[in-house]
């Protein structure tokens, strides 16, 4: 009874996510990752963390973006099903600008629902390390 339970609840926090994922073509704008590094990054926030996170929710949140980054890691989320809970992938990028000088590693990540990842499989699965790759994304 319990392992019924457990597993109904699983299916139905999954779908209860997946349905809420923002699935909604946004008109893609002007913004530029140097722009968002400035405003919203590493430093800004250190410096002012208010004030990023209103820039982020006036001038960037849900606002469409096309931009362009080397792959660092794929991470597809099959084998661990809590991760999947929030999303299916996730996308490692590491962007033309540092966000934080010095520091080696992802700049940028990016969360593929489960409804994207089956759109995009073939794809996703093929990217590699070193890969550059031109993505239109929602911030």
């Amino acid at each position: 009874m319990v392992i019924v339970l457990t597993a109904s609840l699983a299916i139905y926090v999954f779908v209860l996510v997946e349905e809420s994922q923002n699935h909604q073509i946004v008109p893609i704008t002007a913004l530029t990752w140097s722009s968002y590094v400035t405003d919203c990054g590493h430093t800004a926030w250190i410096k002012q963390r208010q004030l990023a996170v209103r820039t982020f929710d006036t001038k960037y949140y849900n606002k469409g973006i096309d931009w362009s980054g080397w792959v660092v890691k794929v991470n597809l989320n099959e084998d661990e099903p809590i991760s999947m809970v929030y999303h299916a992938a996730s996308l490692y990028l590491k962007m033309e600008e540092d966000d934080q000088e010095g520091v080696m590693g992802a700049d940028i990540g990016i969360s593929l629902s489960e409804k994207v990842l089956v759109e995009l499989k073939d794809v996703v699965e093929n990217l590699h390390r070193g890969d550059k790759i031109r993505f239109k994304a929602s911030l």
